[in-house]
């Protein structure tokens, strides 16, 4: 090793790399500048619970609530009502995060089949999601279609 090698060889016979040379708008997106920040609220509601969890836009969580947090027990978990507080709750946390950011916006995913769902939406258009809801930049649902693949369970007989 050279004591005075510096790196690469650098001048007019060796191009340098176009996107960081390039300073235009195209660019800044690609090199992700101009990505603004947005949280996340992802709602997971299945038949037997609702988990709703609030993240920041790096995609660290911020905090998780589900049915059995907020206090329902048993086959309450999974109702309407549980979901909503979830979605709620989920929302204060996500307001006091969001206090520090001069314009924020947020997504909101959902995932699954179950009431926690409807619930999600109808917090959103409610009053307690009124100081999200304009901030509020996309609702992505994220809910797995089947297509063929293997063959269901059984019915249950009653």
């Amino acid at each position: 090793m050279d004591p005075e090698d510096t790196g690469p060889p650098k001048g007019e016979a060796y191009p340098l790399n176009p996107i960081k040379v390039n300073e235009s708008k195209s660019a800044e997106i690609a090199q992700g500048k101009l990505q603004q920040s947005v949280y996340a609220i992802y709602c997971k509601s299945n038949k037997s619970n609702t988990i709703v969890s609030a993240t920041r836009p790096s995609g660290n969580i911020l905090r998780t609530y589900s049915g059995g947090a907020m206090g329902f027990k048993g086959a309450n978990r999974s109702s309407y009502e549980a979901g909503y507080q979830s979605c709620v709750a989920a929302f204060k946390v996500l307001e006091k995060a969001m206090e520090t950011e001069k314009d924020p916006k947020w997504q909101l995913y959902l995932n699954g089949r179950g009431q926690g769902r409807d619930a999600c939406l109808k917090a959103v258009v409610s009053t307690e999601g009124q100081v999200l809801k304009h901030r509020l930049v996309k609702v992505i649902d994220k809910t797995p279609i089947k297509i063929g693949g293997t063959r269901s369970k059984k019915m249950k007989r009653r």
